[in-house]
């Protein structure tokens, strides 16, 4: 009797898990959050570079990109401050549909194959996920907590060591799963996904920690958001295109 209850709240639990993603991944609001993602974060992250680079010779070399979000910097921090809190939140949907797009295409591949091979392709899935959703919340975090607001547990660093180093490693499982299953997306977006995030994104954040001489930390950064948006774009892409809407 007890594993029978055992079971129906099990059972419960994995039918409301299925449903709140069945919501959050309706193809009508995934294409509103790419959309406006990619607009609100692109348009303000320019129109706030522009102004700091006016207003008190910002530039890519010698300043950090945080450093948009400060007074020191730019008469209008806000302007980073709200991209980033607002971008986090539009892209959580998009993160659960590319997460649950590759569980689900890896499951059927996995039907009547080496199961071990599989099984391990879908816990690099599992791990990616959590660390895509962890970058979401730094990112969200790093608007909350701008340079001017770190507070004394420096929390704006600890947010920016929390984005990027969890792009990095995700870049890492989701780019091996992505390379070895082919079910999900057209096979040019595999290959471009999965070479971007394994061999851009991957490289880029090593030599972030190692720093190349004659290079500034600061433009190492921006070489890291740049390479983010290597295997962010052809993602979009991809599954804006298989959308069924």
């Amino acid at each position: 009797m007890a594993d029978s209850t055992q079971n129906e709240k099990n059972n419960s639990f994995l039918s409301k898990i299925h449903k709140l993603v069945e919501k959050l991944t309706k193809p009508q609001l995934i294409n509103i959050c790419i959309e406006l993602s990619f607009i609100i974060f692109l348009s303000g992250l320019i129109i706030g570079y522009i102004i700091a680079a006016f207003a008190t010779g910002y530039n890519m070399w010698d300043n950090y990109i945080s450093d948009l979000g400060s007074i020191r910097y730019t008469p209008a921090p806000f302007i980073l401050d709200i991209i980033a809190m607002t971008t986090s939140v539009l892209l959580f949907p998009v993160l659960v549909y590319f997460s649950w797009s590759l569980y689900q295409a890896t499951k059927k591949e996995a039907e009547g194959k080496w199961k071990a091979f599989y099984i391990v392709m879908k816990i690099f899935i599992i791990i990616g996920f959590i660390l895509l959703v962890s970058a979401a919340v730094g990112f969200f975090g790093i608007g909350l907590f701008s340079e001017d607001r770190t507070t004394a547990l420096g929390l704006h660093y600890f947010f920016s060591v929390v984005v990027f180093g969890s792009f990095g490693f995700s870049s890492i499982f989701n780019g091996i799963v992505v390379l070895f299953q082919n079910r999900n997306f057209e096979l040019i977006y595999h290959r471009i996904i999965g070479v971007c995030m394994l061999f851009i994104n991957v490289p880029v954040s090593i030599l972030f920690i190692v720093l190349p001489p004659l290079v500034s930390i600061h433009f190492m950064e921006w070489m890291m958001l740049f390479s983010v948006f290597t295997w962010i774009m052809p993602t979009s892409i991809a599954i804006k295109k298989n959308l069924d809407i």
